[in-house]
């Protein structure tokens, strides 16, 4: 988020892009209203505080997107991601992140088709 990037003076998601030689990751979604902080909420408090938080700001048919995040603790985030993609008319071919957190299980919901890949 804006906030986020404030406050630490980068942006994780540009760097990872970056080191992948990736494209510059494209701004295509808006929040749609205000949410909560996730820092303190359990899994099912996140889902509920996301969900219809993010949508498309344009038409997105046609366009592919893997979505880039730094860390995953419940899923929340990146599922309402793909959502709101998939919502706008985009294809998500997958999705990396670079660290989990070890406190929840992943449980990401089976329409987001993403498996998890350790590296070991």
């Amino acid at each position: 988020s804006r906030a986020s990037f404030r406050r630490r003076g980068y942006d994780p998601v540009r760097l990872l892009a970056r080191a992948a030689a990736l494209p510059r990751p494209a701004r295509v979604l808006v929040n749609m209203h205000e949410r909560a902080s996730q820092k303190t909420l359990d899994r099912a408090e996140r889902g509920t505080n996301l969900a219809g938080s993010m949508g498309a700001y344009r038409v997105l048919h046609g366009r592919r997107f893997l979505v880039l995040d730094d860390v995953i603790t419940t899923g929340a985030t990146l599922s309402e991601v793909v959502r709101s993609l998939r919502e706008g008319g985009a294809e998500v071919v997958g999705a990396a992140v670079v660290a989990a957190t070890p406190r929840h299980s992943l449980g990401l919901s089976p329409e987001l088709e993403i498996s998890s890949d350790s590296g070991t």
